[in-house]
């Protein structure tokens, strides 16, 4: 089944496997982890950013408190940001010009669906970045909803 862009099986918690884009995991593992099999943007948002690396992410956060693994998912994000920040607005820009969805996936480490790529009404690079800069962990949703 296909939800948002992203593929995976929905079934019982129970002896199913979970389906990531890059890999076969186990269900239980992954929904006990997640503390809610149906936490749907937290599963995007792990998928995305622990991509080819998920036995790190249930390597640190298994039999962990669902608080942890929130701040564990968050403080990957902003490490992840710092290190694939765009060097300048003219690479960010020319990135921009050849995939956009990609380069703000990169700009904002997270998954971006077309549903949320279209609630961004700004097409100007330049605005965008700039105003990404001065708060780089912002969430693509709530940077959107300050150029409607």
């Amino acid at each position: 089944m296909y939800k948002d862009g992203l593929k995976f099986y929905i079934g019982e918690l129970t002896s199913r496997k979970y389906i990531f884009t890059r890999g076969l995991y186990d269900m239980d593992t992954i929904a006990k982890i997640l503390g809610n099999g149906n936490a749907l943007e937290l599963l995007s948002m792990v998928e995305f950013l622990f991509q080819g690396n998920m036995q790190y992410f249930i390597d640190n956060c298994k039999d962990r408190s669902n608080k942890y693994v929130f701040n564990f998912v968050h403080d990957y994000r902003k490490y992840l940001i710092e290190q694939t920040r765009y060097a300048s607005y003219e690479d960010f820009n020319d990135t921009y010009i050849k995939n956009r969805k990609s380069s703000l996936e990169r700009l904002f480490q997270e998954y971006l669906t077309d549903l949320k790529l279209d609630q961004l009404k700004c097409a100007d690079t330049l605005s965008i970045y700039s105003k990404h800069v001065l708060n780089p962990e912002i969430r693509f949703s709530r940077f959107a909803m300050d150029f409607m």
